[in-house]
């Protein structure tokens, strides 16, 4: 560690850091670890590995007395008097970490050492947030539990393990330390799937040496290539990629376990002096060894969202074998081997309870995060979406200006759409990837452009897609939408039931109730105000004719005792007052029409020739219609539904509307332009729920580009 801390003595205060250790080394005089050696060694590589973090005197010094407090005689209170607070604040919130510990066993998923778990991640997060060189101690801290992990019993070792894979390395990873990221993970590759990686290791001893040598003779072919060509390099060398990773790559379908078809397996890795060099190191590469399409993937300009730059190529090699290029300053270099270690920004020495803060495009995932766990409050819930949306495999996809967005793998364009605004994702109508039209539906790739198609008004999500949705962002925005129509549906629906009873007794509409009435009904159905009331009768919650009985008990009690309780209630969809006349009798299937009662017996439904109904003048004419057995309010409504003129288009779309048995009234075909056709159809709609999931249906059909209500 002196000899790290010597090479940048003019940031470093070596004394207050000596010091530190000697309070360490004292404190932990006579501990032992699980190996036998002193515990001081543990607390020493902890230091280490912050050092060549870059990481600050203060982080260096907390790295040392992070387990003072927890395991010997010193106390938090005695830190802060020897040292500044700053010091102090670090050790606390890493020994307040040091109290998470993960579950033992999977039924303990919703236990309450399951939840008081997930409660001690949360705190993480926000203490990680509110200054990142905590996390930064925990994770110097974990490599070095893991290094040495083996001294310790089994059970313990895949307990530790696993949390590592699940939660630190994927920490790791998000913070761009890829260095770390591939440590962990490799370390506990072994303790969580012993067999499966001594194959891997068994069939990568049966090739690796020969690849290893053909690496190093390329190597030194680009290094001539490059100095012939005049363009400067600070050092070129090999990269094996990390057994876990590979593992997980070779698990993937389109691999099929054939390290043949890994083409990263190894890679060489160039570092130049500036950008300019990047580029044109990679043409003088290219006019040598010919690209594999599609395999340039420029990181440089495309960041990925942890801070990853550099640019890659798979060619050609020597034995016409693909070898992966990975070209990159000095600066990108450290980036992607420590991340956000490698930007510190230190806030003011006399503000230290503010702590370290970063760019803010380095904790951009914690703020999602933060706003991301409002949301999710179950220990179930947290733990299971948790790893999905922010520690599974991720890629990234851009908005047509370039914007990117950090998705879980697996996620589609709806994911996509609410990642960007929930409103977005109501409005979407369908989506084009890298300028094609595709399917809603379909999983995005690392690099994909996305843009989303959308109409002026939200139309709303239909239900099955949060069967594609991958984020809990976009899953809990659909929810709420169905939520909310629910509520709005039926309030509308309750204040139609009641004014109809009211219409049917002539009565004055709750529009017209003076503020006494109104304060009397609510204090009696314990509603807030009339949405409430209208909301608890279209749930059935509350019979309208129990309102009427509240507010006009002598005008119900001399009309209402006249009918008989033989109406029927439509089902829940519409919670309205039907009758079929008697005289005629309507059966399913027929043309029918309709009245409201004058003696409070709602709608009055007769089939449209019955003489009976042509005779009764008087009334207010409602247009009826059938949905199977039951009777609805049908309302006439136009839709103009403009898409790609090709052959079935108005067959594919016609399909739906019958499948959902809706009557169309009218069609009318015309062409714009450009091969653009427009159809209005005037169909029968018996609410607004059923207009939506029409239009929803219509939306999704193949080359439909928009639907809208005329």
């Amino acid at each position: 560690m002196a000899e790290i801390l010597e090479k940048n003595r003019k940031k470093y205060d070596l004394e207050l850091i000596s010091r530190a250790y000697k309070i360490a080394e004292a404190a932990h005089s006579g501990q032992k670890r699980h190996s036998g050696e002193p515990y001081i060694n543990h607390t020493i590589a902890t230091a280490i590995t912050l050092a060549e973090f870059g990481a600050d005197t203060a982080t260096i010094s907390a790295g040392l007395l992070h387990d003072v407090p927890e395991d010997t005689a010193i106390t938090l209170e005695q830190i802060e008097k020897e040292f500044e607070k700053e010091i102090a604040f670090l050790v606390e919130s890493v020994t307040k970490l040091g109290k998470i510990r993960y579950p033992k066993h999977a039924e303990e998923t919703a236990s309450v050492t399951q939840a008081l778990y997930i409660e001690n991640l949360r705190k993480m997060f926000f203490a990680t947030a509110k200054d990142i060189r905590v996390i930064l101690i925990k994770l110097a801290d974990r490599l070095h539990n893991m290094q040495t992990l083996q001294f310790i019993p089994k059970e313990k070792q895949k307990r530790i393990a696993l949390e590592t894979l699940e939660i630190y390395a994927p920490v790791a990873h998000r913070l761009g330390m890829g260095h770390i990221k591939g440590e962990l993970e490799d370390l506990a590759f072994p303790i969580i799937q012993p067999v499966e990686f001594s194959e891997l290791q068994k069939n990568l001893s049966l090739i690796l040496p020969e690849r290893k040598m053909e690496l190093k003779s390329f190597e030194k072919i680009i290094q001539k290539i490059l100095a012939h060509d005049h363009i400067p390099t600070i050092n070129i060398h090999g990269r094996i990629k990390h057994m876990w990773s590979l593992w997980k790559k070779l698990n993937k379908p389109e691999y099929a376990h054939d390290l043949n078809k890994i083409y990263d397996l190894l890679a060489v890795r160039i570092i130049v002096p500036k950008v300019g060099d990047i580029y044109a190191a990679m043409g003088s590469i290219h006019q040598h060894y010919r690209p594999l399409t599609g395999l340039v993937k420029d990181y440089i300009a495309t960041p990925k969202p942890n801070g990853y730059r550099s640019l890659h190529s798979t060619v050609f090699g020597p034995q016409k074998k693909p070898v992966e290029i990975q070209i990159r300053t000095e600066e990108m270099h450290r980036d992607a081997e420590f991340g956000i270690a490698a930007h510190w920004v230190y806030a003011e020495s006399d503000k230290p309870k503010e702590g370290v803060k970063l760019k803010s495009r380095h904790l951009l995932w914690l703020k999602q995060l933060e706003d991301w766990q409002e949301k999710i409050k179950g220990p179930e819930d947290y733990w299971e979406n948790l790893k999905i949306d922010f520690f599974q495999n991720r890629i990234f996809a851009l908005s047509p200006k370039g914007d990117v967005l950090d998705l879980p793998e697996g996620a589609t364009a709806i994911d996509f759409a609410y990642s960007v605004h929930s409103a977005l994702g109501h409005r979407m109508t369908g989506v084009l990837i890298n300028n094609k039209i595709s399917p809603i539906t379909t999983k995005l790739k690392n690099g994909d452009i996305i843009e989303i198609l959308a109409s002026k008004k939200p139309a709303g999500p239909k239900q099955d897609w949060i069967n594609f949705t991958k984020t809990t962002i976009a899953r809990h925005a659909i929810r709420q939408w169905f939520q909310a129509q629910s509520k709005d549906k039926h309030k509308i629906l309750g204040k139609k039931s009641l004014e109809l009873e009211l219409m049917g007794a002539k009565l004055s509409a709750p529009d017209h109730w003076t503020q006494a009435q109104i304060a009397k009904v609510c204090e009696r159905f314990h509603c807030k105000n009339l949405d409430g009331l209208f909301a608890n009768i279209g749930r059935a919650d509350i019979n309208p004719r129990t309102v009427i009985r509240t507010l006009f008990p002598e005008i119900f009690e001399a009309e209402m005792p006249r009918q008989k309780s033989s109406f029927k209630s439509i089902p829940q969809k519409t919670e309205l007052l039907i009758n079929r006349a008697k005289c005629c009798k309507p059966v399913e299937g027929d043309n029918i029409a309709g009245y409201v009662s004058s003696y409070g017996r709602g709608i009055i439904a007769h089939q449209e020739n019955c003489k009976n109904f042509k005779r009764n003048k008087s009334a207010q004419t409602l247009r009826l219609g059938w949905r199977g057995p039951e009777i609805r309010i049908i309302t006439p409504v136009s839709l103009i539904v403009r898409g790609k003129d090709r052959l079935g288009l108005l067959h594919d779309i016609t399909s739906i509307v019958v499948n959902e048995k809706v009557n169309i009234k009218n069609i009318k075909v015309s062409q714009i332009k450009n091969e653009i056709a427009a159809i209005t159809l005037t169909l029968s709609i018996s609410d607004i729920n059923e207009l939506q999931n029409i239009i929803s249906l219509i939306r999704q059909v193949p080359d439909v580009l928009e639907v809208n209500r005329k």
